[in-house]
């Protein structure tokens, strides 16, 4: 359901693949974000990048901005990014494979598994090729089933395939994972893995944070090409933020800086505002840039934010603030406007 003066709630503090092409704010950072993505296209050295900032700042976005900004690349074909969000649990690397393998496109698997099935030892991948270049509709799906890391049936796998071992645990998917990478690379493509919330790794028992670590690291060994990064990490500070990298992959950033995500200035938030709003107007829309808004109001809500001790002006607290004073902008009287005292009431802020 929209909203008066807009086609849809600008107010939405998830991250979505739906508005994903949208930026706002931060010029420095998304000329960066574009350099990246475009020397994924001309370059084919294996790369590692960090974000990092505090919760709310816009990491995630981010990420689904890379990923749109990926696919528009050209060939469409030949970058594929792949977005997961590392599990809160305790899981091992075979999670973070399944939960891979079910972002990468069906074809792009299909591509870099025939692509690597004359060069690799792997049994298993070459029967799957076969598979894929010769069987049915069922011998493909059966296969595909059984490199997602699923529980497939090992007798009917093994009579429609030929493979007789599924794909169960973290060293068979570190393996399997590689090949996968090095099949795509192959064929003149780039993988480009996009965690989010990669500081859940710090909460992992050492057992489980070593085997997981262990599997990026030997990813990028075994894929000095081809294979692309971004971390995003939700800290206070960068040294917090690299301390969950190897040493062995912090070789793989170099010199370039991480992506810091930092507080707008009262002008930068306004900026990001009048962007986010633009992108949400209903087509045709001809009306004042910030309704139903003034524009001294805007100063005076980001005024009063930027005054409380506890609070920040980041893209999740820009649009909770603004969106808490919505329902008053539209139900207010012509030529009445929103006071200091119904902004700080409303919000709940401090100082």
């Amino acid at each position: 359901m929209s909203l008066p003066y807009f086609k849809k709630s600008p107010f939405l503090l998830t991250a979505s693949k739906d508005n994903a092409d949208f930026w706002a704010g931060r010029p420095a950072i998304k000329t960066r974000i574009d350099r990246l993505v475009r020397a994924w296209s001309s370059r084919e050295d294996s790369t590692l990048d960090v974000v990092w900032a505090n919760f709310g700042c816009g990491k995630t976005h981010l990420l689904r901005h890379i990923e749109w900004l990926a696919t528009q690349s050209a060939p469409a074909s030949k970058i594929v990014p792949i977005y997961i969000e590392v599990p809160e649990n305790r899981v091992g690397f075979l999670e973070w494979y399944r939960r891979i393998l079910e972002a990468i496109p069906r074809e792009v698997v299909v591509t870099a598994v025939i692509a690597r099935a004359a060069v690799t030892e792997v049994e298993s991948l070459k029967r799957l090729a076969l598979a894929f270049r010769n069987g049915g509709t069922t011998e493909r799906e059966m296969g595909r089933n059984w490199i997602n890391g699923g529980n497939t049936p090992l007798r009917e796998l093994r009579q429609l395939t030929g493979i007789d071992e599924r794909i169960d645990s973290d060293a068979r998917a570190i393996a399997i994972l590689c090949e996968i990478v090095a099949g795509f690379a192959t064929a003149g493509g780039r993988c480009v893995l996009l965690l989010d919330e990669y500081q859940r790794v710090g909460s992992l028992s050492e057992n489980a944070r070593v085997t997981l670590l262990s599997g990026l690291r030997t990813l990028f060994s075994a894929n000095p090409t081809g294979l692309s990064s971004v971390l995003a990490v939700t800290s206070r500070l960068e040294n917090t933020a690299y301390a969950l990298i190897p040493d062995e992959l912090k070789t793989l950033v170099g010199m370039r800086p991480a992506f810091q995500l930092p507080e707008f200035d009262a002008s930068e938030a306004k900026a990001f505002l009048l962007e986010r709003f633009r992108y949400f107007r209903p087509a045709g829309y001809s009306g004042a840039l910030l309704a139903p808004f003034e524009e001294d109001e805007i100063d005076q809500i980001f005024g009063a934010v930027a005054s409380d001790p506890e609070a920040h002006l980041i893209p999740r607290t820009i649009l909770q603030s603004v969106s808490g004073l919505y329902d008053l902008a539209l139900d207010r009287m012509p030529g009445q406007k929103i006071s200091i005292a119904e902004m700080r009431e409303t919000l709940g802020l401090k100082g």
